[in-house]
């Protein structure tokens, strides 16, 4: 199986050569590595197992799940046609085509429209998935939708649920490069655990899920030229 790296949000570390400079101290592997513990990483790890992976090892820079963006934000996810909507009495299974437009709309119709469709596609079967969890979701208002289409995601549930299925959680670990092969295949991840530093080799993928990027200025202005400065 070709190995396969799934980008859920851009890199927002600055890689270091300095960092990558220092003597690896230990290397080890597993079956599928992801960075991030925010509602994403958490998510993708928790799928992972129970879609049968075997060692799924979940890399955090900070000291817990709830310093992630995630928490900070609230956990707010939009989406249309949710188990959760209809708990309150809210029609909309059939509104993702006003959905889809609300979105591109709100990108100033400058989006990938294949990954809006994407999401408009994916959003609320993930969205049911943790209700099924236990996920108490309570959908809310935003100026953008029409409908009550924003929903607060737990990330506690789903640590909790990451902890009982057997993910391996490194705290205080931070991913400092990508290990690469022929071709820019992704093999594994350089990581700072502590004061030592390591690979981690990953038999069938590495996932992103780190956030975005909007705290570096500079990568903003170089990436996003509207909102330079």
């Amino acid at each position: 199986m070709k190995r396969r790296t799934l980008l859920l949000s851009p890199l927002p570390f600055v890689l270091s050569s300095l960092v990558n400079a220092k003597p690896i101290e230990k290397t080890e592997t597993a079956e599928i590595v992801i960075i991030g513990a925010g509602a994403a990483g958490l998510f993708a790890a928790v799928a992972a197992k129970e879609n049968g992976a075997g060692r799924v090892v979940l890399i955090e820079k900070n000291p817990s799940p709830f310093f992630s963006s995630t928490s900070y934000s609230a956990g707010s996810v939009n989406a249309s046609g949710t188990l959760a909507q209809l708990k309150y009495g809210i029609q909309d299974i059939d509104g993702k085509e006003e959905f889809t437009e609300e979105i591109l709309r709100q990108g100033n119709y400058e989006n990938d429209k294949a990954l809006v469709a994407n999401y408009v596609k994916n959003a609320a079967p993930a969205l049911d998935w943790l209700t099924e969890k236990g996920v108490e979701l309570t959908p809310s208002t935003n100026i953008a939708f029409r409908m009550k289409r924003m929903h607060g995601c737990d990330v506690e549930v789903l640590f909790s649920e990451a902890i009982r299925l057997g993910v391996e959680i490194w705290f205080n670990a931070k991913a400092t490069d990508l290990i690469t092969g022929k071709g820019n295949e992704v093999l594994g991840v350089k990581y700072k655990r502590g004061r030592s530093y390591g690979n981690l080799l990953a038999q069938k993928g590495v996932i992103l899920c780190t956030g975005g990027f909007a705290g570096d200025v500079n990568r903003v202005d170089r990436d996003i030229p509207k909102f330079a400065g």
